[in-house]
């Protein structure tokens, strides 16, 4: 991976606006992904409300470059996937592992 990576979780305080904008990049020609519609978008923070930790970007040199997030179990069982996009211009750089392995 390369040094100007981090992976963090998301700020409660970007707005749902950039939240969005960044899923919509990192679906984009992605066979089968769709972004979030709000209701989806909606969910991802609720995960976050359960565990800051749930909800991650990937930077790359400053910039959002992945997103991933979990919903906790709400009993016992696994946590649930529900989103994991890397942008296209960041894909093949080993992001989409990065943030796999964070979840």
């Amino acid at each position: 991976m390369q040094p100007d990576f981090a992976i963090r979780a998301c700020d409660a305080t970007i707005p749902d606006t950039d939240l969005m904008a960044l899923a919509v990049r990192c679906c984009a020609e992605a066979d089968g992904i769709r972004p979030p519609d709000e209701k989806g978008l909606a969910r991802m923070r609720r995960a976050q409300d359960a565990d800051p930790e749930a909800l991650a970007l990937a930077f790359l040199s400053g910039a959002p470059a992945g997103i991933c997030c979990v919903e906790p179990p709400h009993g016992p069982g696994a946590a649930r996937l529900l989103l994991l996009g890397v942008s296209l211009e960041s894909r093949r750089l080993g992001i989409g592992r990065e943030l796999e392995a964070h979840a």
